[in-house]
């Protein structure tokens, strides 16, 4: 989310002022910062309102996608009400890169948690007593 407000700051932005109501400006990485505590707030009361085992990866995703949309929804509806001229193509780049960003960075985590899980497996051995643990259940 980070890198996707850095780069829509960098790419699109390029020093922009959002003008608003009176004399006042406000520009875009100035935006960005409640942008971003909004979309970290709504990505964490998504995940607490979906608690899954590890397996459920479309859950996951569609957990990520609809934080993304309630925030862009949020940030469209305060443009409407509030008279900001917020740039159609910052937007644009800011969520669909920070959209596809989680997603990978989510993927490569659950990648290496699962790959961590196989090597414990395969290099730990029986475990003191499963012999006789596992002759009690079958018993």
């Amino acid at each position: 989310m980070t890198l996707a407000l850095i780069l829509a700051n960098q790419v699109v932005a390029r020093g922009a002022v959002i003008a608003l109501p009176g004399d006042a400006g406000l520009t875009y990485p100035q935006l960005s910062v409640p942008l971003g505590t909004g979309w970290l707030a709504a990505l964490a009361t998504c995940r607490r309102a979906v608690r899954l085992p590890r397996g459920y990866w479309r859950t996951e995703c569609r957990c990520i996608a609809r934080a993304s949309f309630i925030v862009l929804g949020a940030v469209c509806m305060v443009a409407v009400v509030l008279p900001l001229d917020i740039d159609r193509p910052f937007m644009a780049v800011t969520f669909a890169a920070g959209l596809l960003l989680q997603l990978v960075s989510r993927w490569l985590i659950r990648r290496a948690a699962l790959r961590r899980r196989d090597d414990r497996a395969r290099t730990a051995g029986p475990h003191l007593g499963s012999e006789a643990r596992s002759a009690a259940v079958h018993e």
